[in-house]
């Protein structure tokens, strides 16, 4: 009798233990009412998936974190008035959101907002209130020229050109994340006929960090061109212009520029198949000013900004550069991964590439990574075994996510490595 008792409890527990192993084996999350449909990492609060429904028949729209504990922090449904809302994600930022469409309908722009904590804000501010302030009246003319989520505010940059006048007017619009309290500044503007014999370059965002937004531009002075930081704080705040010459041997190749991060300018590239075009980028990170191009003498990306010594000069070496032609095509492409920029450049078929990470720009093999994956997934970046799944960590335990589930009916899975 004993001796069955024994067994018998011997079996529970190995029972437990084998139970116990399948649960810690995988993750499963359920679907809710509709597949999910996308998945995206949310760097260091864990993974988003995303799930509403396929026929269109009902504006639910719902985002599920899944935390780098294993457990589901929260399930919120939002109800945009477009069926595939655009998430604008950084990982620098507590908040996400969800852009209805790049449209101003009724001189008003709609955004759906949730917090780490699941806390969702449903709101719009009025673009007429605030072109009014300039003294323009069209807020249904305006261009939606980028989108960025930053540490402290969503950050907004609007174009209108007006025709009368000869010029583009540039306006900054930021939203303070805490109170969704709007702010707005007017930038310098831009004129058409400067642009075509390149005397003068149209912005782009180039980075942020705590105190202030960066947008930049290249304007030739003299003889030679010259790259101007426009740094805004988060309530859009004007703040001290920075610049720098660069070096006499600056010859850029007009490129296709993409910002792959999660962003306006991404989506217009997507929804619009509308390049946006520019002869270098200017990029701000951990403090440091940087240009970024594809020269037309060595035929490929350069990296310029200051030595140690504080001269402009190329930090990167030129690496795989391509043939000599008449013509190029040309692209620039940049994401930041883990706190680090990583910036591509395409010259035909022909890339090379380099990280720049605090003050260290190297040079890297383009087959090191696909910059498509990282920009929904960054952590794979850090992977020696790279894999196609898209990873999810608990804690130091790695779970694959096969992206083959999405759009299937069902509960999903997360399997540990």
């Amino acid at each position: 009798m004993k001796n069955n008792i024994v067994y018998s409890l011997l079996f529970l527990l190995i029972l437990s233990v084998v139970c116990h192993s399948n649960i810690q084996a995988q993750i499963e999350i359920e679907s809710g009412k509709s597949p999910f449909h996308s998945i995206v990492e949310w760097k260091d609060k864990g993974t988003l998936l995303m799930n509403s429904d396929p026929k269109n028949r009902t504006r639910d729209y719902e985002v599920v974190l899944l935390n780098n504990d294993g457990e589901v922090s929260w399930r919120k449904t939002i109800y945009p008035s477009h069926s595939m809302p655009l998430l604008i994600l950084s990982g620098s930022s507590n908040y996400i959101y969800f852009v209805d469409n790049f449209e101003v309908i009724d001189s008003k722009f709609s955004y759906n907002q949730i917090n780490q904590s699941g806390s969702v804000v449903s709101t719009n501010f009025d673009l007429l209130k605030i072109i009014r302030s300039y003294g323009y009246t069209i807020p249904d003319q305006l261009v939606v020229e980028e989108i960025v989520n930053t540490s402290k505010a969503l950050v907004f940059h609007f174009s209108l050109e007006v025709q009368e006048k000869n010029i583009i007017e540039n306006f900054f619009v930021t939203i303070t994340h805490h109170n969704n309290r709007v702010y707005h500044s007017q930038g310098p503007n831009t004129h058409p006929d400067l642009l075509d014999d390149e005397r003068e370059g149209l912005f782009t965002f180039s980075g942020a960090d705590e105190e202030n937004i960066y947008f930049s531009r290249i304007l030739k002075q003299g003889g030679g061109k010259r790259i101007h930081f426009y740094p805004i704080s988060p309530k859009a705040e004007k703040g001290n212009e920075y610049s720098f010459s660069l070096p006499t041997d600056f010859s850029p190749i007009e490129s296709e520029v993409v910002n792959n991060n999660l962003c306006g300018s991404y989506y217009q590239k997507q929804l619009n198949k509308k390049s946006l075009t520019r002869l270098a980028i200017g990029i701000f990170n951990n403090n440091r000013f940087y240009v970024a191009a594809n020269d037309s003498k060595d035929r490929c990306l350069k990296i310029y900004g200051a030595d140690k010594e504080g001269e402009i000069t190329t930090l990167n070496k030129c690496e795989n550069p391509a043939k000599e032609s008449r013509k190029y095509d040309a692209k620039l492409t940049w994401l930041e991964n883990l706190n680090r920029l990583i910036v591509i450049g395409s010259i035909d078929d022909y890339k090379s590439a380099a990280i720049i990470d605090g003050s260290d720009v190297e040079s890297i093999e383009k087959s090191e990574f696909n910059i498509d994956r990282l920009q929904i997934n960054p952590s794979a970046f850090t992977l020696e075994n790279k894999t196609t799944n898209f990873v999810h960590l608990v804690n130091d335990q790695i779970f694959f996510f096969d992206s083959k589930q999405l759009g299937s009916e069902g509960n999903v899975i997360f399997k540990e490595k």
